[in-house]
C-alpha cells in the first residue's frame, strides 16, 4: 500500500513539474516541423502545403525581388510565410531551377534558449533536418538578428509602398498575372483560393489611419512587426543579466533622457555589448548604419527603444513592476468595428510586449510613418524617470 502511495505522490509531482514549467517539456515549432517532415517522409517542397497547414504557417506575402540566398523575380515570386503566434518565418523557392529547388530556409525566436536561429532544410536529403549555417550570419550578424526594411517602404515585395496594389499597378499585374500562371504549381496554388492563407493587400481606398487599422489587408507591416518584437526580445535576453546600474544607463539611453553626440552613444551601447545594427534590422551587418540611433521605426508602431524601455522600467523601478505600458489593442481601440477582425493579430502581438511611447522632432519623415506623439501621461512618466537616472 505504501509503495502505491509513493508511485501515485511521484506522478502527482511530475504533472505539477509539466504544469508550472511546460516550457521544459515544450518543443519549439521548428523541432515539431522537422519531427513531421521526417515521420510524414515530406521529400519535396511540392508537398510543402501539409506541413504548412499542419501547423497553421498561414501568414503570407510575396517577394520579386530577392536580397535573400533563395531566388525570387516577377516570374517566379518566393513565398514568405510567418506564424505570429510561433515567430516562425519560413520561405523557399516557388520553381524547381536549381539544386537548391527543395531547400527551406526558416528564422525562429527560441523562447527557451532565448536566442533568434537562422535554419536551413534540404528536403532532398535522406533524413531531413535543420541546420544553422554560418553564412546567413554575413547579413544578419553574430547575433542572428531579423532584416526587414523600414515601414512603410519594402522594395521587391507586393505592397511595397505601404501594403497597397491599386488596380493597373506594376505590382498587381506581377502577382496577378504569376497567380494565373501558376494554378497547377503545387508549391503556390494551394494559396490562391484556400481562405485560410492571408494573402491579402490593400486597395488606395481602404487608407488606415490611427483609428482604423486594417491589419488583416497589411502583411507586409505584420511581418514588419513580428520581426521587430522578436529583435526586442532577442536584445531583452542580452540585457536581462546586466546589473542595475547599467540597466539605469541603458535606460537613459534609450528614453534619449539626456543629449549624446554619435561617440558618446556608441561607448555606451559598447558597455551593453551592442551595436547600432542591433537597432536597425533594414541594414546589412556589413553595411554602415548611418541613421540617428533614435529613428529605428522598422515595425510601424514603435521604435525599438520604445519597445525595450518597459522591462527596464519594470526591473529598476518597484513603483512600476506590474505596470503595463502602450499595447497595440489599446492604440487601434477595438471599440471600432472595423478593427475587430485585426483582434487576434493585435493580442497576438502584444503577449510579445508592450512599448512606452517617446516624443519626437516634428519631420516629413514622421508624417510619411503616421507617427502620433505619446500621450501626455508618458510624456509625465519620461520626464519623473529621467530625472532618476
Amino acid at each position: 500500500m505504501r509503495k502505491a502511495s509513493l508511485k501515485i505522490i511521484h506522478k502527482l509531482l511530475i504533472c505539477g513539474l509539466l504544469l508550472s514549467h511546460p516550457q521544459i517539456f515544450a518543443q519549439s515549432l521548428s523541432k515539431q516541423f522537422q519531427n513531421f517532415v521526417q515521420k510524414n517522409q515530406i521529400k519535396s517542397v511540392d508537398n510543402i502545403s501539409t506541413v504548412l497547414k499542419q501547423f497553421g504557417i498561414n501568414e503570407l506575402t510575396w517577394s520579386y525581388k530577392s536580397g535573400a540566398l533563395l531566388p525570387a523575380s516577377p516570374t517566379q515570386l518566393r513565398p514568405i510565410f510567418w506564424s505570429l503566434k510561433d515567430a516562425f518565418i519560413i520561405t523557399y523557392s516557388s520553381h524547381q531551377n536549381s539544386n537548391q529547388s527543395d531547400v527551406i530556409e526558416a528564422l525562429e525566436w527560441d523562447e527557451l534558449a532565448q536566442k533568434t536561429r537562422l535554419l536551413e532544410m534540404n528536403l532532398a536529403e535522406p533524413m531531413p533536418k535543420w541546420t544553422e549555417p554560418k553564412k546567413c550570419l554575413e547579413c544578419h550578424g553574430v547575433g542572428a538578428r531579423p532584416l526587414w526594411q523600414e515601414y512603410p517602404r519594402w522594395d521587391g515585395f507586393i505592397g511595397s509602398n505601404d501594403d497597397f496594389i491599386n488596380i493597373g499597378d506594376e505590382e498587381q499585374k506581377i502577382l496577378s498575372e504569376y497567380i494565373a500562371d501558376n494554378q497547377d504549381n503545387p508549391r503556390v496554388s494551394f494559396t490562391f483560393n484556400e481562405s485560410v492563407f492571408s494573402n491579402k493587400y490593400r486597395p488606395s481606398d481602404k487608407v488606415a489611419g490611427p483609428e482604423l487599422s486594417f491589419f488583416y489587408v497589411r502583411p507586409n507591416m505584420r511581418l514588419g512587426k513580428l520581426l521587430q518584437k522578436i529583435n526586442a526580445k532577442r536584445i531583452k535576453a542580452q540585457l536581462k543579466h546586466i546589473d542595475l546600474e547599467t540597466k539605469a544607463m541603458a535606460l537613459s539611453l534609450f528614453m534619449n533622457c539626456r543629449s549624446l553626440i554619435d561617440d558618446e552613444v556608441l561607448e555606451v551601447l559598447d558597455q551593453l555589448n551592442l551595436t547600432l545594427h542591433d537597432f536597425f534590422i533594414d541594414t546589412l551587418a556589413e553595411n554602415e548604419v548611418t541613421a540617428n540611433f533614435n529613428e529605428s521605426y522598422s515595425d510601424g508602431s514603435a521604435i525599438i527603444n520604445e519597445l525595450l524601455i518597459p522591462d527596464l522600467i519594470r526591473s529598476i523601478f518597484p513603483k512600476y513592476k506590474d505596470r503595463k505600458f502602450m499595447l497595440l489593442k489599446k492604440k487601434h481601440s477595438l471599440r471600432h468595428e472595423g478593427n475587430q477582425i485585426d483582434k487576434y493579430t493585435f493580442s497576438t502581438l502584444d503577449a510579445y510586449g508592450d512599448w512606452f511611447p517617446l516624443p519626437f522632432e516634428d519631420s516629413q519623415l514622421n508624417f510619411i510613418r503616421k507617427r502620433p506623439q505619446p500621450p501626455e501621461s508618458y510624456l509625465k512618466i519620461r520626464q519623473s524617470l529621467c530625472a532618476q537616472l
